[in-house]
């Protein structure tokens, strides 16, 4: 039965229970009875002209005072700001600081009864950083195969593994957090998804149930997922940046029809879930962070930030989701505030990771220009993959059925065309070309090799961006040199083999200008199991990365691929991408 149908037997029925299908809790139900959630620490900065590096920590409590946090080797502890009340919980932030010193160094900060260890590097030594993405799991993943993969839980016994092996200074989560797809089963909503007319679907209200509902929800997952074996664990200790992705709103989110995006209801909902979002992820409340927060958005209404992370890396977190729309991933403005403050990056930066959540270099997919609607890509296609032998449909090559499923409810096929979300569709390579030749600029002006680092497409890969073979450059002399780094995910399923298959088959290199190639790179010599392997650029395994530089000039990503679906002891393998410094 399909989400859609499965709704609507729900409105027929009454609701009668109190848990859907899923097993989720119905948002009819009263608040969790839990007296407190967290701590959670986040990152903020590290400031290599005071040497003092500030995170912030975040606990969410019943009582009316802030709850005490004690602080061993910390330099300061600001007054707890009360962000937000939700019910009977209340959100309370402590901004710390530390030194930076010549030798690597720890602190411990108590709250709650709990006392919690974090590491920091030596002033001018490397951070070592786990990224991760994909947290979660889609609709379309049952219950039963969630529980066969035991959920997140392998992939983050294997981070905490390493965590404990070789301490992490932080953690990079690349989007998908966790996955709200949900959301869209709330019962006050299932009236507005059998309206036909554009119009009436625009214009409808969006109520006090709705609102209630929904806020549940979104508080019921974050509360809930934040609280998972390991990941709660990390979350205390390896300080986070994040950005989002869609699943952390619903699946899609932003490459609907506009007209969708401006109605009322989903605003509602884009509100409910930015509220969350900025409280769990960025420690801030939408009031604050409309006046820049403490993470100093440089965007007019996202929080896309810039990091200083000791001084030799900086990462950029790019939220391509607060404003994004069919035609656009991030406001014109936006790009131009962005290079203007990393032209201001220290001159000690050698690497800047830019964590655009999608994919700059990904395979892209052939269509069929003689038809038009989804026939464009499930024609192009099939007639591909038909001369390899493979019988896959297109719509495999999506994320996942919701989006797919919500589209054709509201009469909108002619979106199916493209993999809508990508940078690589058609909707959104200008915008990407345009931002690859800015990034080419910085490069080549402040001498720092850039490197991109993605999840969201369930498979972990590489790829680059490199000067024509004609130039004759070395990698070490070659600003246009730019890796893609793929990792995804840490929860969700990876697509059928025979979807990564064609994916190969389809990965050409393409001339993104006279000057630069796009292509996909070896990585994977060697299948999990040790054998030889055609399928080099992409892997269907769950997998998260390790990223570190032991001689504070390459950048190592290593890619930890689950060997075992659903072993929860979470044994990996390790495929690195050595990314060079840049020496002009």
């Amino acid at each position: 039965m399909s989400f859609f149908k499965d709704l609507q037997s729900k409105v027929t029925t009454g609701f009668e229970s109190l848990v859907d299908s899923f097993g989720k809790l119905n948002p009819n139900q009263s608040p969790r009875h839990e007296n407190s959630f967290g701590p959670y620490i986040k990152f903020i900065n590290a400031d290599t002209v005071s040497h003092k590096n500030y995170y912030s920590i975040l606990v969410i409590t019943h009582d009316t005072q802030a709850p005490d946090l004690d602080l061993s080797n910390a330099s300061h502890v600001g007054q707890p700001v009360l962000l937000d009340t939700y019910h009977h919980f209340r959100f309370w932030r402590f901004q710390i600081s530390t030194d930076s010193n010549n030798a690597k160094s720890t602190f411990t900060y108590s709250v709650l009864g709990q006392s919690h260890t974090v590491h920091v590097p030596a002033r001018n030594d490397p951070y070592k950083l786990a990224f991760f993405s994909c947290n979660g799991f889609s609709s379309d993943v049952t219950p039963e195969v969630e529980k066969e993969l035991n959920g997140i839980t392998p992939m983050w016994t294997d981070i905490m593994r390493e965590h404990e092996k070789e301490p992490f200074h932080g953690m990079i989560g690349g989007g998908d957090q966790l996955y709200c797809d949900h959301v869209l089963e709330c019962p006050a909503l299932a009236p507005w998804f059998q309206i036909k007319d554009k119009k009436e679907r625009m214009a409808a209200d969006w109520t006090d149930e709705m609102q209630s509902q929904v806020t549940e929800f979104y508080f019921h997952e974050y509360s809930t997922h934040f609280a998972k074996k390991h990941f709660s664990t990390a979350l205390a200790t390896m300080p986070f940046n994040f950005s989002w992705d869609d699943h952390d709103l619903f699946d899609g989110y932003g490459s609907y029809p506009e007209y969708l995006l401006e109605s009322t209801i989903f605003r509602g909902l884009y509100a409910s879930a930015k509220r969350f979002y900025l409280l769990f992820q960025h420690h801030t409340s939408p009031v604050e962070a409309k006046k820049k927060g403490v993470d100093k958005y440089y965007g007019e209404k996202t929080e896309s930030t810039i990091k200083q992370y000791g001084p030799h890396m900086a990462v950029v977190m790019m939220d391509v989701r607060s404003q994004r729309t069919l035609h656009q991933c991030l406001p014109p403005n936006d790009w131009n505030v962005l290079f203007t403050q990393l032209n201001s990056l220290p001159a000690t930066t050698k690497h800047l990771i830019v964590a655009a959540t999608l994919p700059f270099a990904y395979p892209r997919l052939p269509f069929d220009n003689t038809l038009s609607g989804a026939a464009k890509l499930t024609r192009g296609v099939a007639k591909s993959l038909a001369k390899i032998g493979l019988d896959v449909h297109a719509d495999k090559f999506q994320k996942s059925g919701l989006y797919t499923n919500l589209v054709n409810t509201f009469g909108e096929p002619e979106l199916l065309d493209d993999l809508n979300d990508e940078w690589t569709s058609h909707h959104h390579i200008e915008e990407r070309d345009s931002a690859l030749k800015r990034f080419q600029q910085l490069s080549k002006e402040k001498n720092i090799r850039v490197t991109f680092l993605s999840g969201d497409v369930h498979v972990a890969g590489a790829g680059r961006f490199i000067s024509n073979a004609e130039l004759k450059l070395y990698p070490e002399q070659d600003h246009r040199l730019m890796y893609q780094v793929i990792s995804s995910g840490t929860g969700n399923i990876p697509p059928p083999a025979a979807v990564v298959k064609g994916l190969h088959h389809f990965a050409e290199d393409i001339k993104t200008d006279a000057n630069t190639v796009e292509q996909m790179i070896d990585v994977f010599p060697t299948d999990l199991a040790g054998n030889q392997t055609e399928l080099t650029h992409l892997m269907d395994a769950r997998n998260w990365c390790c990223i570190t530089s032991p001689d504070k000039k390459i950048l190592v990503f290593d890619i930890k691929c689950e060997v075992t679906r659903g072993d929860i002891a979470g044994v990996t393998k390790t495929y690195p991408v050595l990314v060079p410094k840049l020496a002009l």
